[in-house]
């Protein structure tokens, strides 16, 4: 956390002189959403309710920034500017995110080194409304296992990932989590996860290129 707050913004001279008091501010914002999150999901109930503090605070900075100029891209606040947005986004409830995609979207239009976020904003808002995903970045437990929660299409899984950006398959993201993937077995495990997690055929958010 010490590095973070010591680290030079590679973006930091593109940054907009009147912008530039946003970076500490997010700086900090991203230490306090990670510094708990980082170790591990361990809470106590008092560590958990002081986080759920910390993250309504965090939020508010976020929305209000949001409000004000809509989603940055990496010139207008830096590279943490941009992450921590995500980050607090990301941990917010279903309605806030819904309410900020469109602002994503746009953003991204301008920036595509926003994809991730998009990424995992599109996929946790349909998975909140037990809807498939598209690009892979949820997982979910079934029967004591991590496995890929429900996926639109699973033969277009790699084509969706590589075109908004991502560099990296699902069977090496899989082998990063020190797991394997089998398309044929997730296969015919589908029917059964679609109906374990009571996920609908309702068509979810997807990004259109």
């Amino acid at each position: 956390m010490e590095l973070i707050q010591s680290f030079k913004d590679p973006y930091f001279d593109k940054v907009n002189d009147t912008m530039k008091k946003w970076i500490p501010i997010f700086k900090s914002v991203f230490i306090d959403d990670q510094k708990n999150r980082i170790l591990g999901y361990g809470f106590t109930k008092k560590g958990w309710k002081e986080q759920q503090k910390i993250d309504a605070q965090n939020l508010k900075i976020v929305t209000a920034f949001l409000d004000k100029y809509k989603w940055p891209t990496i010139n207008d606040v830096g590279i943490f500017g941009q992450r921590t947005i995500g980050i607090v986004i990301q941990h917010a409830p279903l309605q806030i995110q819904e309410k900020y995609y469109p602002y994503l979207v746009d953003a991204y239009k301008k920036d595509p080194q926003l994809f991730e976020t998009l990424a995992l904003l599109e996929d946790r808002i349909n998975v909140s409304n037990n809807r498939f995903q598209y690009y892979g970045t949820q997982l979910a437990y079934y029967k004591g296992e991590q496995v890929l929660y429900p996926v639109y299409n699973i033969d277009s899984l790699e084509t969706w990932r590589k075109r908004i950006g991502f560099k990296i398959s699902i069977e090496n993201y899989f082998k990063l989590l020190r797991s394997n993937w089998n398309i044929q077995e997730y296969k015919s495990m589908l029917p059964d996860l679609i109906n374990n997690f009571k996920v609908t055929n309702e068509m979810g958010i997807h990004y259109n290129f």
